[in-house]
């Protein structure tokens, strides 16, 4: 979640009006919404939400298509693909 609010935490003054809901079965709930904002166009974000560790948690946010959980697996293996697979070094490096 620290990861997403990076992300996102750039958005002020905005409104979060939430749209509708379904089920995505194991994976959890999808929450549909809309990030408004006077004179520009609404955002459309959408929000996995699960309770698969006995807590409500988002596990990941989707803007205008774009899945931050896979954007972040992405760069995660780009940084290990360049540590030459070396993991220790990776985990080194993020916490760092």
């Amino acid at each position: 979640m620290r990861s997403y609010t990076k992300s996102i935490g750039n958005y002020n003054g905005q409104t979060l009006v939430v749209t509708g809901a379904q089920d995505a079965g194991a994976r959890g709930v999808l929450v549909s919404s809309a990030l408004r904002a006077a004179g520009v166009q609404d955002v459309k974000l959408d929000w996995l939400v699960s309770d698969r560790s006995g807590d409500l948690r988002i596990v990941d946010v989707v803007a205008e298509g774009v899945s931050l959980a896979i954007t972040q697996r992405e760069e995660f293996a780009a940084m290990v693909e360049a540590r030459q697979g070396d993991i220790d070094r990776f985990i080194a490096d993020l916490r760092g």
